[in-house]
């Protein structure tokens, strides 16, 4: 699987069937002898699995620092899960993670949700540094609608002005042909 930050989780499906088939076999048998060798080469298996995964797909660099052991069965899962202590210590020893079909499903969906949480962070880093420069242009664009209604009003009181030199020159004229009358 493919990570936003270009590096890759290795995921390798592994499924011993025959061994299941073994373990069934003998837990159906009742044989207590046989279910323990079943499970001490389940064990075997498991551990030469997460060894092979490490060697083979945990490459720094180029994949993140641990991989993921996918076992599609959960019946077996459980099997594996009944192990003393070994999914501890294959993470501990190998950097694997046993997970079956449903942990497989919910840590899928939580890096997903992670990375979609990350992105939407770095976005709104984004957002907000956009929003600063609206802020700046809003900013001044106020000021420059002060300075155009201190324009207007100036340009207001000079046609007050002028149209109250009119009317003085109006009344003078008025005046001067009242004169001539």
């Amino acid at each position: 699987m493919k990570l936003p930050e270009g590096l890759v989780l290795p995921i390798d499906a592994k499924f011993p069937s025959a061994l299941f088939d073994n373990f069934l076999k003998a837990s159906e048998s009742g044989d207590e002898k046989q279910v323990k060798s079943s499970r001490d080469e389940i064990r075997r298996h498991v551990l030469k699995d997460a060894s092979d995964i490490k060697e083979k797909y945990i490459q720094s660099g180029i994949t993140i620092d641990l991989g993921v052991m996918y076992i599609p069965s959960e019946s077996l899962m459980q099997i594996i899960d009944s192990l003393d202590n070994i999914r501890e210590a294959i993470f501990r020893d190998y950097r694997v993670l046993i997970m079956g079909p449903n942990s497989l499903a919910a840590y899928l969906i939580s890096i997903h949700m992670g990375f979609r949480t990350l992105a939407l962070n770095e976005r709104a880093g984004d957002i907000m540094q956009e929003f600063g420069k609206l802020k700046k242009e809003f900013e001044k664009f106020t000021g420059s609608t002060d300075d155009l209604i201190k324009k207007v009003d100036a340009l207001q009181k000079s046609v007050n002005e002028y149209s109250t030199r009119e009317r003085q020159m109006e009344r003078a004229i008025k005046n001067m042909d009242k004169l001539d009358s």
